[in-house]
Order: C-alpha cells, then sequence, then structure tokens
C-alpha cells in the first residue's frame, strides 16, 4: 500500500547506503514458499498484480520512476528539509532533485527553494 511505497521513495531519494527496490509475491499463510509459476510466462506475460501470484512492486510508477530520480540526484547531498506534523517531508539533493511526501489524507504542496 502507499505506506509502503513512501519508505521505497524515501529510500531512493535519501543519499544514505545503499538501496535495495524489494519485489514479492502474495501468500495467505506465512509457511508458504514463492509460486510455482515464473513472474514472466513463456510469452513474456507478466504475472503481477491483482489476481496474479506476484506483486511487482518494483513496477509501482512511483517506485519505478524514483530509481531515475536516483540517479540524476547523484552524490548530491539532502539540502533545503521542510518536515510537518510528523506525515510530511520534503527535501532536496542538489538543484534539481526535490521530493515531497505525504502520508496525510490530506493534499498538500510544498515550495521548495534551491540556489
Amino acid at each position: 500500500g502507499s505506506a509502503y511505497d513512501l519508505a521505497s521513495v524515501f529510500m531512493l531519494a535519501y543519499p544514505y547506503g545503499y538501496p535495495k527496490v524489494m519485489s514479492s509475491y502474495y501468500f495467505e499463510d506465512s509457511n508458504e514458499g514463492p509460486p510455482g509459476e515464473p513472474v514472466h510466462g513463456q510469452d513474456g506475460e507478466l504475472r503481477c498484480g491483482v489476481g496474479q501470484p506476484w506483486v511487482c512492486e518494483h513496477r509501482r510508477p512511483s517506485i519505478a520512476n524514483m530509481v531515475a530520480w536516483r540517479r540524476a540526484a547523484a552524490q548530491e547531498e539532502a539540502i533545503k528539509g521542510w518536515t510537518s506534523d510528523g506525515e510530511r517531508l520534503a527535501f532536496c539533493r542538489g538543484k534539481s532533485a526535490c521530493v515531497a511526501l505525504n502520508m496525510s489524507p490530506t493534499p498538500w504542496s510544498a515550495r521548495l527553494e534551491v540556489s
């Protein structure tokens, strides 16, 4: 859900460590192993998402797009951070890679100035 996606976006946005984007499968019992069928079928079709055995979180736009964002941010440090009430966070890495995260159900916009 959204908490997982926001945590993944933060992990990819913040310049710390080496991030790993995980993907998983659906299960009903904690003792279940992975599905018996691969993520890709013989004709290349994906078996991801609702009604399929694989979740494929790495394909969610909010996560997949952050990989390119992280590359664009390169080695820039986090600057000009802003937070509000523990549910909102925004910061930039350099002059052109900014991110705003909102865990609140209320829409929010942030204005970040970079110099």
